[in-house]
């Protein structure tokens, strides 16, 4: 492969997970910041996002990795709900 990271040499159906989800964030990101003309390619990445997700979970191999995922995206709610309850 390239010179890049482990994670972005890695392959699940002949894709790179790692890209689709760097490319999802980018378009989340630029429909954000730009005008809504935009969010037609947020939503397609969106639901690439969830076909791939959708896939890894229909490979008991990959299910650990959706797991993973869903961590990563609910973490920071769940420290923000923890830090307002305790902050006096």
């Amino acid at each position: 492969m390239g010179e890049a990271a482990g994670i972005w040499d890695r392959e699940a159906w002949q894709r790179h997970p790692a890209g689709l989800i760097y490319v999802t964030v980018a378009a989340l990101l630029t429909s954000n910041l730009l005008n809504l003309h935009a969010m037609s390619a947020a939503i397609a990445c969106i639901l690439a996002l969830a076909t791939m997700i959708f896939q890894m979970l229909r490979e008991p191999d990959h299910s650990s990795e959706v797991y993973f995922l869903a961590a990563r995206f609910l973490l920071p709610f769940v420290i923000q709900i923890i830090r307002r309850a305790l902050k006096p």
